[in-house]
């Protein structure tokens, strides 16, 4: 027989258990778009769940902190166009909370997408969601255009050889760089990627500072997991079989053949470019 009093004390724990969840609802879902779970930034910050990627969302400087989402070879081929997508107030923060694509108007600063509207070009809900002020900071325009954008390119062909990865990006606020617009959008110093491919165990990042940088080899940007971490102040969950600390070795890329691949596959399905 249990002891006297174990079923009010039982029934007390269970009555607020109860009350807990009525007040937070269920534990929350794993975000399907986060396979390895959330970053985690030393900032409050608002943690979104799209379809296809999750934004950890700083209110503090208007700008996300870090983007996660999986990456398959099947969604490197996607053919539909950016059209006329504009960045647009996203339903999942407070409109205060965010910046405006106002903000970036007659600056140096381009809208730099983190998780890319190539990587889901392949749907177009998707494509949409990317064009989010969740899901932007403040690039410089030759950074944006040419060197970050052949690092894309490069996840992309990574991909598409290896199957499928996983990916993180976000910003670094090493400096004072200012801030843009009537909403204070603060500009990173830096931006840096990982990349991670789960069945061979392995993982690579890069970073690269907010100035002009041409296209060209991502070794001069390589650092390790553990360099990411410390210079972005964010704790990223990879792996435990991957060693954070692991010196950064360069993976090879065949962009020759993914761009052909991606050409041949868009020839063949037709789709028509969205008008709007």
């Amino acid at each position: 027989m249990a002891p006297k009093g174990t079923a009010t004390v039982v029934g007390k724990l269970f009555v607020g258990l109860w009350l807990l969840f009525l007040t937070v609802g269920p534990a929350a879902a794993k975000c399907e778009s986060a396979p390895f779970g959330e970053p985690s930034p030393p900032v409050q910050t608002i943690d979104v769940c799209h379809a296809g990627y999750l934004s950890i969302f700083d209110p503090s400087t208007k700008v996300t902190r870090a983007v996660t989402y999986r990456l398959t070879a099947a969604h490197t081929f996607g053919c539909l166009s950016r059209g006329n997508l504009k960045f647009k107030i996203d339903d999942g923060a407070p409109a205060g909370d965010q910046g405006r694509a106002s903000d970036y108007s007659h600056t140096a600063y381009d809208l730099g997408h983190m998780a890319p509207n190539a990587d889901f070009a392949w749907s177009d809900a998707q494509q949409r969601d990317t064009f989010s002020m969740l899901n932007v900071a403040p690039q410089v325009h030759k950074l944006n255009q040419q060197g970050w954008e052949r690092g894309e390119e490069t996840v992309r062909a990574w991909a598409f050889q290896r199957g499928e990865v996983v990916v993180f990006v976000g910003p670094i606020f090493a400096k004072d760089m200012g801030k843009i617009g009537t909403h204070d959008v603060v500009v990173p110093s830096a931006f840096w990627k990982v990349v991670v491919d789960a069945k061979a165990g392995e993982a690579i990042a890069f970073e690269m500072e907010n100035v002009d940088t041409p296209k060209g080899s991502l070794e001069p940007f390589l650092k390790s997991v553990a360099d990411v971490e410390r210079d972005s102040d964010v704790v990223l969950p990879i792996p435990t079989k991957i060693d954070p600390e692991a010196a950064p070795v360069l993976w090879p890329a065949d962009l020759k053949a993914w761009k052909d691949e991606k050409k041949r596959r868009c020839a063949v399905s037709q789709r028509p470019v969205r008008q709007g």
